[in-house]
């Protein structure tokens, strides 16, 4: 950052100093500084832009120097990276107006500086692969480190973690080649031979090309293949955009030798990380002359890649980078770039088919690379998906139908038809990689929309079959694949086969049915009035089939309740006559005795945890819905359920569905908070201790309850706190909640100033996020209330005030936006009529006028108060002088 900053200062002194004025400087280095000296005041001097750049070269020069000598000197006190930054953007970004009798002497400076940036280059390239083996292969990072150890002088240390000396030097090098990188495809743009000012000779231009890949295809740092690419492309879009054709043809030579490379080279190295600069070398050479209107070079290169990815794998070394995943991560690369978006589409197809086969490879980084460009192939395809609004509905929008996905790739919609039939029924019992992206690409398909039903009986035939197949997430896709290929008038028709066929012959063909009946009612729109009477017939055929209820698998039984569950929240319960009313046909008593089929005492089993939060959250619904007196009864009974999850499910219901509803009687929530403080004495799970003390805290927050009786509570409070340090914060919110409602005698039990000093503690700048907000919340709730009693007589209750003050101060504060607009509610408990204004920067204001004026706070001791907290050495000189003064 800070040579970022003198880069641009050098420039603006470049600009307005020497180029308008003609001011002549000489810049030198002393003790590792810069420091700039007025050579010459005369006006109009010709000659200061260039002695005030070549005094930046010569301090590279003497860089170059000293690290020939001694590496760990020049890159403690002689970096160049800012210099090479700053007299790039002289010379790039001021309009130079070179006089032709100028010419030559500025086409030496830039030569000059040319040759350095590729000197400086190689010098560091060449430190770095000290230690490799092979000239021709990037040094891994191990290699690199042996190199920097073995200038330091520290080859024998077994300490594994890097020392400064080391540290220095490897960032002097990443830094120096990232800027140099940048600096060449900045100096090729600007001075190129047809450029106006074209003072780069054709031999420089080569230099940069062959400096480019070398960087590209022997570099594994990623910030330094980025920033490298940066100049790169600016490289390719000059030569491509350039009249000469000897330049014109640079970026299609690189191109030929970088997809060269991948046979050549590319089972004999190891470069790791996504095939590092080989991906940015071809698509940066292919965007750049698209640019241009032209795409010759994408055609040949994904000709070429198609081609690397479809020969066989010998058998080698797995350690050793294979051409075909290089191929794989290239092609990644041209898929994700919008820019080529247009261009690549007809493409899709054949490379999706390259892919899904890919999938099967017994080798591992085959499948790895075609698992990260099916990814993208997949958003190229359908765009970024959007989630719905519904927090409880997860299902992606998508832009494409089944139909418009037949039409616009057929050849591929036949090659995913003949991936599924060549899966045998028999076969459900072996893994079958090719499966899966065959299945997520239907799956992402939107709703079924017109009359082309050519291919909708062939996948449906497909696809049903794999409903039993063992495998949980290959069921759950084949339940959203088969969705896309429904049209909507017969949604419920098909459904109401599907009802039919359950059985529990097979619970993986069983669970298949329910899942597929589940993703039809999660994206059945409750608003389409001409089609409830259809899914209210629906709802009671699978009503009738509560034997579902009593099948072992707990997978069946939870998804069975979550189809009724939905069912109930989009269209209810109703009677054979369509009518609502005592007459549904799951009664209050068939909703226990379902609750009773799930949490009686067995043996753990797979999926019992989530077949008993859904059948919670279902019953009380159910019963809350209806208005039911036993809605209460049940509430209690769950939240002191001896099942960990049964508690946790009813504590998060108690949160979303209990808390803030106008209809729940004060009475009824007073209960609710006893029954809350109770379990806080016997929780020992975390997560029920967590949503517990929340419940307490938003049920004062929205509905004001108190709770009945302080007894037992602060010292079952303290015991979370000092157990559980993640939920200090809560318990010290919900402590104050406790202060704040309790009488008289009961307070002066109450260690105000150290609960004042824990919410101290919780708003300093070095806890979390979450920890500051805690501090907001309980300055919200609790602040006003303790400062509207506190006398200022009182030593202690000073001591309070300043606490509470400090707070005020470090969270009006804060960096984070999220913690200051938290603070802000809290000015809204402040009885303040002056003002309207509550942003938190006037917040301090606000709590200062309001204590000055209504809070029995004498205007002396607050103001010594606040020097005390802002200027705490001169808190008495400032006192004094403002004693007699208003302190707004």
């Amino acid at each position: 950052m800070e040579a970022e900053s003198g880069a641009l200062l050098s420039k603006f002194i470049f600009q307005r100093c020497v180029m308008e004025r003609g001011v002549t400087f000489e810049v030198i280095q002393c003790d590792g500084h810069m420091k700039v000296k007025v050579a010459s005041s005369h006006i109009e001097s010709e000659s200061a832009p260039l002695k005030y750049l070549e005094s930046f070269l010569s301090i590279i020069e003497t860089s170059m120097e000293i690290s020939a000598k001694d590496v760990l000197m020049a890159a403690i006190s002689h970096s160049t990276h800012g210099i090479i930054s700053a007299i790039v953007k002289c010379l790039t970004e001021v309009d130079l107006d070179i006089h032709p009798d100028q010419q030559l002497p500025w086409k030496q400076m830039v030569d000059r500086l040319a040759d350095l940036m590729l000197e400086i280059i190689d010098k560091m390239l060449d430190i770095l692969a000290m230690k490799s083996n092979k000239e021709d292969v990037a040094p891994s990072f191990a290699e690199m480190g042996d190199a920097i150890d073995s200038i330091i002088g520290d080859e024998s240390s077994d300490n594994t973690a890097l020392s400064e000396a080391h540290q220095r030097i490897l960032s002097w090098a990443w830094l120096n080649i990232k800027d140099c990188s940048i600096a060449l495809g900045k100096l090729t743009e600007c001075f190129c031979l047809d450029s106006s000012n074209g003072l780069l000779s054709k031999k420089h231009i080569e230099s940069f090309s062959a400096t480019f890949i070398r960087i590209l295809t022997k570099c594994r740092h990623r910030g330094v293949i980025e920033g490298c690419n940066t100049g790169f492309q600016k490289f390719c879009t000059k030569l491509l955009t350039s009249n000469d054709s000897d330049l014109n043809r640079i970026p299609n030579g690189l191109l030929s030798q970088t997809l060269a490379m991948l046979t050549t080279e590319g089972s004999s190295s190891n470069i790791t990380r996504r095939s590092a600069g080989l991906p940015l070398v071809v698509q940066t050479i292919c965007v750049s002359q698209i640019r241009i209107k032209q795409s010759s070079l994408l055609k040949r290169a994904m000709v070429d890649l198609v081609q690397v990815t479809q020969t066989s794998i010998p058998e080698t070394d797995q350690t050793l980078d294979l051409p075909q995943v290089h191929a794989l991560h290239i092609m990644k690369a041209l898929f994700a770039d919008s820019s080529l978006s247009n261009h690549i589409q007809s493409y899709i197809s054949d490379v999706t088919k390259l892919v899904v086969g890919q999938f099967t490879s017994p080798i591992w980084a085959m499948r790895n690379a075609a698992m990260q460009l099916f990814g993208t192939l997949v958003r190229r395809m359908f765009g970024q998906g959007q989630k719905c609004t519904d927090e409880e509905d997860t299902t992606i929008l998508h832009s494409m139908s089944a139909t418009e996905f037949v039409n616009c790739y057929p050849n591929l919609v036949c090659f995913l038809l003949d991936q599924l039939k060549t899966t045998n029924a028999s076969e459900l019992v072996t893994l079958k990689p090719h499966l899966f992206p065959v299945l997520t690409i239907l799956a992402k398909l939107g709703p079924y929309i017109g009359n082309d039903n050519r291919f909708q009986t062939d996948f449906l035939q497909s696809l049903e079959p794999l409903l039993a197949n063992p495998l949980y997430t290959l069921r759950d896709l084949t339940a959203r694949a088969i969705h896309p290929f429904i049209p909507n008038m017969d949604i419920i028709p098909y459904l109401m086969s599907i009802v039919h066929r359950l059985s529990p012959q097979s619970y993986n063909l069983l669970h298949g049915h329910l899942l597929l009946i589940l993703t039809f009612v999660k994206a059945f729109q409750s608003g389409c009035q001409g089609q409830i009477a259809e899914w209210r017939h629906l709802s009671q055929s699978l009503l009738k089939c509560k034997w579902l209820l009593q099948q072992p698998c707990n997978l069946v039984r939870t998804k069975y309740i979550e189809i009724l569950s939905i069912l109930h929240e989009k269209i209810g319960f109703h009677s054979e006559n369509g009518q609502p009313g005592d007459s549904m046909p799951l009664d209050v008593d068939d909703a226990l005795a379902l609750k009773e089929t799930s949490s009686v005492d067995q043996p753990d089993l797979i999926g019992m945890g989530v077949l008993n939060s859904v059948g919670v959250r279902f019953h009380l619904n159910y019963l809350e819905s209806r208005k039911c007196p036993l809605f209460w009864d049940t509430l209690r009974k769950y939240l002191t359920s001896s099942d960990y999850d049964i508690r946790l499910t009813c504590l998060n219901y108690i949160i979303s569905d209990v808390i803030g509803k106008v209809s729940q009687s004060e009475a009824k929530l007073g209960n609710l908070q006893i029954w809350l403080c109770n379990l806080l004495k016997i929780e020992s799970h975390y997560d029920c201790l967590k949503v517990c003390l929340e419940s307490i805290v938003e049920l004062y927050k929205k509905s004001k309850i108190k709770p009945q009786s302080i007894d037992g509570k602060l010292s079952s409070l303290d015991i979370i706190s000092q157990k559980n340090s993640s939920l200090h914060g809560l318990a010290v919110i919900a402590q104050g909640i406790v202060y704040v409602t309790s009488t008289t005698k009961e307070k002066s039990d109450f260690d105000l100033s150290g609960w004042c000093s824990k919410v101290l503690a919780l708003s300093e700048a070095s806890r979390s996020e979450t920890s500051r907000l805690q501090a907001a919340v309980a300055m919200e709730i609790c602040a006003v209330s303790i400062m509207k009693h506190l006398q200022m007589a009182d030593d202690n209750h000073v001591t309070i005030v300043k606490q509470l003050l400090e707070v005020c101060l470090n969270l009006f504060c804060d960096e984070d936006a999220g913690v200051r607009k938290v603070t802000e509610r809290f000015l809204t408990t402040i009885p303040c009529t002056l003002t309207t204004e509550l942003q938190s920067n006037l917040g301090l204001r606000h709590v200062l006028n309001w204590l000055a004026r209504d809070a029995n706070c004498q205007l002396g001791p607050l103001v010594k108060m606040l020097c005390e907290i802002i200027y705490p050495q001169r808190a008495s000189v400032v006192t004094e002088r403002h004693q007699k003064n208003r302190l707004i």
